[in-house]
């Protein structure tokens, strides 16, 4: 918020409301996180689980995930987090393991199918994040067509944008 008041950041997002009347805070995205699994694991069977099902297993985790990272280290303490850095190897040994691994709606959206996996809905609050973009009211007309469009985005055509970025 300092970064914003000062003029560091013109739009800032956050993982919860603000209401604060200088500024228009607009729910934008909301995401939503599955366990992966493969069909001979032991929670496959599972229509639905929650965090302390899962608690006490290994589970295979993506290092750079933002905030999901801490959800995962506090809803389940008495796991073994496996963090790997590397999105190829995190997918390779995804394909090859049965480590469970958690996806995103997002994700599943943007990724091929895995046709090993089964994704499994997590039910507890925490495992979902509605996201506000929060900006000064004076900028409502730059801002709102972009948060129109990153809301109405088809997550397929973004597959290939980290490639994109780590190649400029």
């Amino acid at each position: 918020m300092n970064g914003l008041e000062n003029g560091d950041y013109s739009l800032i997002v956050l993982t919860h409301p603000l209401d604060n009347k200088n500024y228009i805070c607009q729910e934008f995205l909301n995401e939503s996180l599955y366990l992966s699994v493969p069909p001979a694991h032991p929670l496959a069977p599972f229509k639905e689980i929650s965090f302390s099902d899962l608690d006490g297993q290994s589970v295979l985790l993506l290092s750079h995930i933002g905030f999901w990272n801490e959800v995962c280290k506090q809803m389940i303490p008495e796991s073994h987090l496996l963090f790997q850095d590397d999105p190829f190897v995190f997918n390779e040994l995804t394909k090859m393991s049965a480590l469970p691994n958690f996806k995103s709606d997002i994700t599943m959206q943007r990724d091929s199918e895995e046709d090993n996996r089964i994704l499994i809905p997590i039910t507890d609050q925490e495992a979902h994040a509605s996201y506000y973009a929060i900006y000064p009211k004076d900028k409502k007309q730059f801002y709102q067509p972009l948060l129109k469009q990153i809301k109405d985005l088809d997550w397929k055509k973004t597959k290939d944008l980290p490639k994109v970025f780590n190649n400029q």
